[in-house]
C-alpha cells in the first residue's frame, strides 16, 4: 500500500512539473574501489561513506530543475500532455515477453544449479570488509603550479629587484650622508674642544660616532673619537657633590656610623659621574673583577671599590704599576660591618657600573673639572699613555660586552643604546 501511495505521490508531482521535497530521490554512486554506494538524496549535499574502503563521497542535493537528456531529474518538463503521457506509461504495468519452453535437460540442469546456489547461499560465510582509514587526497604539485604561475613568479622577481635596488640606493645615501657628517664633525670637534664649549662638543661627537658606525670605522681615529665622546658625556654629567665629603657626612660626631649611612651615601652619589685617580689590581676571589683603593679616609674605615670589567687585564698587562685615571658611576655602596671581628668587613665597599667606565685622555676636559696638567706633570703623562692605549687597542671599545654578568651594553648615560 505504501509503495502505491508513493507512486501516486510521485505521479502527482511530475504532472505539476514542480519538485516535491517529500519525495525520496535515490542515488547510486560507484566508489574508487569499485563498490556501489546507495542512498537517498536530500535538500542539501551530504557525505556518504563507502562500506568497503571507508572513503567519503560527496553527494549532491536532489535536482529541482526539469529533467534533460544529460541530467535526469524527478521533475518533468514540457507541456501537461507530454507529462501526462510519461506518467501514464510509467504507472501502467509493462508486458512480459513470452518465455520459450526450455528443454528437459536444460531444465534439469537449471534445477540442479538452483539447488547448488541455495546450498552455496546457506553455506556462505559473511565476511565484513576491513575498515580502512584514508586521508584526503591533496594534489601538492597541482597546488604549487596553480599558486606559482609564471606571471606571479615574474612579478615577484620584479618586486625583489625593486626592493634590492631601493635598499641599495637608501644605503648609498646614508653612507654619503654619514661621510659628510664625519668630515664636518671632525672640524667642529677641534673647534669646540679648543673653545671649551663642551655641550656643543658632545653633540658633535655624537654625530661623529653615529656616522662612524654607519661607515664601519675601526681605526685609531675612530677609537679616540668614540672614547672622547664618552669622556665628554661623563664630564658634562659630573656629580654635583664631593664623594669624600659625602663619606664624612655618614658619621656622627663621636665617629660612629649613622643608622642609614649606606642608603644616604648612595642617594648622594647618584647625581652623576665621579672622576677618580687611583691604582687598580685584580680581584683574586672573583674572575673578571678588579679592585680600587679610593682616596678617601672617612673616620676609621677605609674605602674600597670593585668593578666587573675583564678588559682591565689588558690595561694591567700594558701598565704594570696599575696607575689609572677614569670616570665612572656608582652602582651600590655597602657600609662597614662594625659588629664583625674580621678587619676585611670593616671597610666601605663601593661597586662601579662597568658600562660607565671610561678612561680620561683629554687635558681640556681635565682642566674643566679642576685637574689641570699645568700643576701636575705626572697627570699629563698618565693622560698621554692612556691615549696611546686606546689608539692601539682594538678591543677596549667593546669592554662592556663581556662583563661577567653577561648583560652586555646597558641603556646608561655612558653607553646609550
Amino acid at each position: 500500500m505504501a509503495g502505491a501511495l508513493e507512486k501516486l505521490k510521485r505521479a502527482k508531482s511530475r504532472l505539476s512539473g514542480k519538485a516535491d521535497g517529500s519525495i525520496v530521490v535515490p542515488f547510486e554512486v560507484k566508489c574508487d574501489c569499485g563498490e556501489m554506494v546507495r542512498g537517498n538524496r536530500r535538500d542539501t549535499w551530504i557525505e556518504a561513506e563507502c562500506g568497503h574502503c571507508s572513503l567519503t563521497l560527496f553527494i549532491l542535493l536532489a535536482n529541482v530543475y526539469p529533467s534533460t537528456k544529460l541530467v535526469p531529474s524527478e521533475v518533468l518538463g514540457g507541456t501537461f500532455a507530454e507529462r501526462l503521457k510519461f506518467v501514464v506509461a510509467e504507472l501502467l504495468p509493462k508486458r512480459k515477453a513470452k518465455e520459450s519452453p526450455r528443454p528437459k535437460k536444460a531444465a534439469a540442469k537449471s534445477k540442479t544449479d538452483d539447488t547448488a546456489e541455495i546450498v552455496s547461499a546457506n553455506t556462505e560465510t559473511i565476511v565484513r570488509p576491513r575498515i580502512k582509514l584514508s586521508l584526503p587526497r591533496i594534489d601538492i604539485v597541482g597546488a604549487v603550479k596553480r599558486t606559482f604561475t609564471p606571471f606571479r613568479l615574474l612579478m615577484l622577481a620584479v618586486i625583489g629587484v625593486l626592493g634590492v635596488t631601493g635598499y641599495w640606493v637608501m644605503h648609498q645615501r646614508s653612507v654619503e650622508k654619514a661621510q659628510q657628517a664625519w668630515l664636518k664633525s671632525s672640524d667642529d670637534i677641534v673647534e669646540f674642544l679648543k673653545d671649551g664649549n663642551f655641550i656643543e662638543l658632545e653633540a658633535a661627537l655624537k654625530q661623529a660616532v653615529d656616522a662612524g658606525r654607519t661607515l664601519g670605522k675601526a681605526d685609531a681615529d675612530w677609537r679616540m673619537t668614540f672614547n672622547l665622546y664618552h669622556e665628554t658625556r661623563a664630564v658634562n654629567q659630573i656629580a654635583s657633590g664631593d664623594l669624600l665629603t659625602d663619606f664624612h657626612k655618614a658619621y656622627i660626631e663621636n665617629g660612629q656610623l649613622k643608622q642609614d649611612a649606606a642608603r644616604s651615601l648612595l642617594f648622594a652619589s647618584q647625581s652623576g659621574s665621579f672622576v677618580i685617580d687611583t691604582f687598580v689590581r685584580q680581584d683574586d676571589s672573583k674572575d673578571g673583577y678588579y679592585l680600587f683603593d679610593l682616596p678617601a679616609s672617612p673616620g676609621r674605615h677605609p674605602v674600597k671599590a670593585s668593578v666587573a670589567l675583564p678588559q682591565l687585564k689588558q690595561f694591567l698587562d700594558e701598565f704594570s704599576d696599575g696607575r689609572i685615571f677614569f670616570a665612572v658611576r656608582i652602582e651600590s655602596i655597602e657600609a662597614p660591618n662594625v659588629d664583625s671581628q674580621d678587619s676585611a668587613d670593616n671597610v666601605w665597599f663601593v661597586r662601579f657600573v662597568p658600562q660607565t667606565f671610561v678612561l680620561l685622555t683629554s687635558e681640556s676636559l681635565c682642566e674643566e673639572i679642576g685637574m689641570s696638567t699645568d700643576f701636575d706633570s705626572e697627570l699629563a703623562s698618565i693622560l698621554a699613555r692612556q691615549r696611546d692605549f686606546i689608539r692601539n687597542s682594538d678591543t677596549w671599545e667593546f669592554r662592556d660586552r663581556d662583563t661577567p654578568n653577561g648583560d652586555g651594553p646597558q641603556d646608561t648615560a655612558e653607553n646609550p643604546k
